[in-house]
């Protein structure tokens, strides 16, 4: 009994920095945090406590240094920062306006389910949700004002559309970080996500076609402004990137490509201005680039994420003692074996509030769990993945919800409100909510567990 107390406490000391970050996550949400920078404080501070209040405090920071040097971690950073890049020549192509015009006047429910395929498709080739939300929202959402669509169900569109392509984006952190951690190919995780991934986004599509029309808003708004036709030629450097992913070229070998195709595409059709490549203002001693613009745009979830890893490094290490000793060597079924994984991942990432730092915090688990089933890593990467994108567009405390819900802000008024509801918008995404209940199906059927045993590399 003693033991068994000594250990909770040990437990207790060990995840009570990550407390306090949770706790001051939910207050972030709750004034409305306008972007990931807002966590910058919270997770400095929660780091501090996992290093200062220690019996070895240059241990802690020895711990935490790993943490946030994990190789891993330098990967998530370059992409994000290349995969910002990306979005940011698309964000000044006008490629979302372009797909929009096709939306105008359309009825709320088509308008809606035209959002979710939008949004898929931007975060599909750009690889992230946030940089999803901060591209498509600014346009999308004053328009559905002028069809009536209903504002809170709007953004769950576009929540669910970045929910996709994290998912199932082979340039995704998540999907880079879920199959790494479980040594499979990006290529053969994309391909054999498919078949998870498509009944939750029809079962999304149709959602918002049926009831996205339930609740119609009379507020109107602008008519869109004028677009670029040339824009849809911007689809071809993400198209770039995804085909060389799949073709098994490291992501960064493939995101610099992407970059550079668009760098020249841009240039070539007028799009891009090369002084927007780079110019210089010596006045103000500075440099400006479309590459600056867009790097600084992964600049927030990257430091976000490098401190949040710090403070996983120190738990990490104060809990393995303990996981050792209590863990078994002995065999498990491969359907608890799933469900424990998909509950300690969605668990973690209640806490986290970060998906890839969730995949990374919990490898050592779900591989232990694996092996102790004699699951395949094909699979195991593809329940860790897909438990990883259902609360974390979904909660209100969450990055993706807070930016949706900040980026839609100043443009409220065209609806009639004061506000957008956070809980509300994120419980509308119904493409997470469909891979929940694929999660409880393919777990509790054992549907597809053979047909993932095939070489991981």
């Amino acid at each position: 009994m003693r033991h068994k107390l000594y250990r909770g406490w040990q437990m207790l000391r060990a995840t009570f920095p990550l407390l306090v970050f949770v706790c001051g996550a939910l207050a972030l949400a709750l004034y409305r945090c306008p972007d990931e920078k807002g966590y910058w404080p919270i997770a400095l501070i929660a780091l501090g406590l996992s290093v200062l209040v220690s019996r070895r405090p240059a241990q802690s920071a020895q711990h935490a240094i790993e943490g946030m040097s994990d190789q891993l971690v330098s990967v998530m950073v370059c992409a994000w920062l290349l995969a910002a890049t990306l979005g940011q020549f698309l964000r000044e192509a006008g490629l979302v306006p372009f797909l929009a015009t096709a939306l105008h006047d359309s009825p709320p429910g088509v308008f809606l389910a035209g959002v979710f395929l939008i949004s898929s498709v931007v975060a599909t080739g750009t690889g992230t949700a946030v940089g999803t939300i901060l591209l498509v929202t600014p346009v999308l959402f004053p328009l559905g004002a002028t069809v009536g669509a209903d504002p809170h169900f709007l953004l769950g569109a576009v929540l669910a559309g970045g929910a996709f392509g994290d998912d199932y984006s082979p340039l995704s952190d998540t999907t880079i970080a879920s199959a790494n951690t479980q040594g499979v190919s990006i290529s053969n995780a994309v391909k054999d996500r498919l078949k998870y991934v498509l009944p939750p986004a029809a079962l999304a599509l149709v959602g918002y076609l049926l009831f996205g029309g339930l609740t119609r808003n009379t507020s109107q708004a602008a008519e869109p402004a004028s677009i670029n036709a040339v824009a849809f030629l911007m689809l071809v450097p993400p198209a770039i990137v995804v085909g060389l992913c799949f073709a098994r070229l490291h992501i960064l070998a493939s995101l610099l490509a992407g970059i550079v195709s668009a760098v020249v595409l841009g240039m070539i059709t007028g799009i891009v201005p090369p002084q927007r490549v780079l110019s210089f203002d010596p006045d103000a001693l500075t440099a400006k680039s479309i590459l600056i613009d867009g790097m600084s745009r992964g600049v927030g979830i990257s430091v976000f994420s490098i401190l949040l890893m710090g403070i996983v490094g120190v738990a990490r290490h104060r809990l393995a003692a303990s996981m050792h000793s209590s863990a078994s060597s002995d065999g498990l079924s491969k359907a608890k074996a799933e469900a424990l994984i998909m509950a300690v991942t969605i668990g973690a990432n209640a806490v986290l509030a970060h998906n890839t730092v969730t995949i990374l915090a919990t490898q050592d688990i779900a591989s232990r769990l694996r092996r102790r089933s004699n699951l395949a890593p094909l699979r195991v990467s593809q329940i860790v993945d897909l438990s990883a994108n259902t609360i974390m567009h979904m909660l209100p405390y969450m990055v993706t919800v807070i930016i949706a819900v900040a980026a839609a802000s100043k443009d409220v008024g065209l609806y009639g409100l004061s506000s957008i509801n956070p809980v509300r918008a994120g419980l509308l995404n119904l493409h997470s909510l469909g891979l929940f209940m694929m999660l409880l199906v393919v777990i509790g059927s054992g549907l597809w567990r053979g047909s993932s045993d095939m070489p991981s590399e």
